[in-house]
């Protein structure tokens, strides 16, 4: 402990070497939350669910991607995500009784997975707004 105070007080004053620049520069730091705890883990891949699948980003592509590749106006995209919403319903009424089966983990990362099944689904199958 000695030693380490005694370098510590020699290189206060010194500009940091490129080995503590790597250190703190570190873009893989992150990792550290999965092998800390259980908890941060989770708490982590619930975040980067929730940034993965945040609608309005997600959904002003999907609109780019079917007015460019699909040929469709404003009319079909409205129409088709009238029809998405509407198939949303059911799964916003049984959310509650999902959360109690699932618990709160298990909810979670239940609906950020079929949100990202879903957006797959829409960018890969999806042809016509009736579909």
């Amino acid at each position: 402990r000695k030693a380490v105070e005694l370098v510590d007080a020699d290189t206060k004053g010194a500009a940091p070497g490129p080995l503590q620049r790597l250190r703190a520069s570190n873009p893989f730091a992150f990792l550290e939350l999965f092998r800390r705890s259980g908890r941060l883990a989770v708490l982590s891949v619930a975040q980067f669910l929730g940034h993965v699948t945040e609608p309005i980003l997600l959904g002003r592509i999907a609109a780019l991607v079917q007015a460019e590749n699909l040929g469709w106006d404003a009319l079909l995209r409205g129409r088709y995500a009238s029809l998405e919403s509407a198939l949303l319903v059911p799964g916003m009424a049984l959310g509650g009784r999902a959360s109690k089966a699932f618990g709160a983990y298990g909810a979670l990362f239940l609906s950020g997975s079929c949100a990202l099944l879903q957006h797959g689904l829409n960018s890969g199958w999806v042809c016509s707004p009736l579909q």
